[in-house]
């Protein structure tokens, strides 16, 4: 199974919000994620603890936008204007589509996953 970190911060429950459909738009400053497109992913919950496994998502297609398009785009990737996850001035970002959330109770990452960089491991 392939998982995917998504770092949550103090207020906004990144994780979360993907697996309970409130985000249906991860987004990421490198293309790091195109190699699981079209696959079922396990979302893994960073930044809070103990990283976790807190449910399942699709990964369906990505683009990349520009900055003055991600920021009307809001209601998708949830990443506040000015936060550290926001679009840099004259840049975009890859903004991969998610489908078919489904949360779980949190459960730690299997001690077999292999890391694939900081954006995703299989196991």
């Amino acid at each position: 199974m392939y998982a995917i970190y998504v770092k949550s911060t103090r207020s906004i429950r990144y994780a979360i919000a993907l697996v309970q459909g409130y985000k249906v738009m991860e987004t990421r400053t490198r293309n790091v994620l195109k190699s699981l497109i079209g696959k079922r992913v396990a979302v893994i919950e960073t930044g809070r603890g103990k990283s976790m496994i807190v449910g399942y998502i699709n990964i369906d297609k990505y683009e990349y936008i520009e900055k003055e398009q991600f920021d009307k785009m809001y209601m998708f990737h949830c990443v506040p204007a000015g936060s550290k996850y926001d679009c840099k001035k004259g840049s975009g970002k890859y903004c991969y589509w998610v489908s078919n959330p489904i949360p779980c109770e949190p459960y730690p990452v299997p001690e077999n996953a292999v890391k694939h960089g900081r954006s995703w491991c299989e196991f």
